[in-house]
C-alpha cells in the first residue's frame, strides 16, 4: 500500500519533530482563510474575487488590455471576459479602442470603479490585519521565506522532468 510505503504518514512528507506535516491540508485551510475572508468583504458590493483583482490591476496602470489581464491573473481569458463585461455593464470598467489601432480595445477605470476599489481594498486588508493578529513581523518573514523556497523548489522539480 501507498501509505505504508511513507511509513503511514499519510502523505505529509518531512515532520516537523511531533508529528509528519500534512502539507497539503494545511495549504487547503490557509488559502480557504483568506479566500473566505476576502469573499465576505467583496459579495456585500456584488464583487468576486476575479473582477477584484481586474479592478485593483487597473487601479495601478495607465491602461490595460484583456490579454495584458490575462498575463497578470492566474485564470484563464474567458474568465477574465466574462468579468470584464460585467465591470462595463456595472460602469466600473470602461473600454476604448486606441485611434491608433483600432483593433486594440483598452480597459480603464471609472471613477465609480476607484471610488469602489480604494472601498473595497481597506476592508480586505482590515481583513488580512486581523488574520495577522498576534503574528509577529519575524513569523511573516519567515513564513513568507518558507512559501518562497517551496515556490522555488517546485519550479526546480518541474525543471527537471
Amino acid at each position: 500500500m501507498r501509505s505504508e510505503a511513507r511509513g503511514e504518514r499519510g502523505g505529509g512528507g518531512r515532520e516537523t519533530g511531533e508529528q509528519p506535516v500534512d502539507l497539503g491540508s494545511f495549504t487547503v485551510g490557509f488559502v480557504n482563510a483568506i479566500t473566505w475572508g476576502v469573499r465576505d468583504e467583496l459579495e456585500p458590493d456584488g464583487i468576486n474575487s476575479v473582477e477584484y483583482a481586474i479592478l485593483r490591476a487597473l487601479q495601478y496602470s495607465e491602461t490595460t488590455t484583456a490579454t495584458q489581464l490575462g498575463h497578470l491573473l492566474p485564470v484563464d481569458q474567458s474568465r477574465i471576459s466574462r468579468a470584464v463585461n460585467t465591470l462595463v455593464s456595472r460602469s466600473l470598467v470602461r473600454r476604448r479602442r486606441l485611434r491608433s489601432d483600432r483593433r486594440v480595445v483598452t480597459l480603464d477605470i471609472t471613477d465609480e470603479g476607484r471610488e469602489l476599489i480604494g472601498d473595497l481594498s481597506q476592508r480586505v486588508q482590515q481583513r488580512y490585519d486581523r488574520l495577522l493578529d498576534g503574528v509577529s513581523p519575524e513569523d511573516i518573514r519567515g513564513f513568507l521565506a518558507t512559501g518562497a523556497k517551496i515556490m522555488e523548489n517546485h519550479d526546480t522539480a518541474t525543471g527537471e522532468q
